[in-house]
């Protein structure tokens, strides 16, 4: 066999010390390891909620102007349906009250 042979993980050989120690090392202190890295991939993940948090606003703000808009009659509606309830009962009550005398 020849050195090369002997050092392919690929055939069956075990992998060279420092690869193996380098993947115990990498495994027992996390992915987050390099402070570097996790400082930047917090400062990536900070940037992407809050322009996702700035999309939502704007969809939110957006859609409450155009509920709002929906209800423009609402209030008035209501008023007028009370006022010929309040009409009703008091013509059905006076015929009532009408059938007593």
């Amino acid at each position: 066999m020849t050195a090369t042979a002997t050092s392919n993980p690929s055939q069956g050989q075990a992998a060279p010390p420092g690869r193996a120690a380098r993947a115990r090392r990498r495994r027992r202190i996390g992915p987050f390891a390099d402070r570097q890295r996790y400082q930047r991939d917090i400062a990536v993940a900070a940037a992407d909620l809050g322009a996702a948090i700035n999309t939502d606003q704007g969809v939110f703000a957006g859609n409450a102007t155009a509920g709002a808009d929906a209800f423009t009659g609402l209030e008035a509606g209501v008023i007028v349906l009370a006022l010929l309830m309040a009409i009703g009962c008091a013509w059905g009550l006076s015929r009532r009250l009408a059938e007593y005398r």
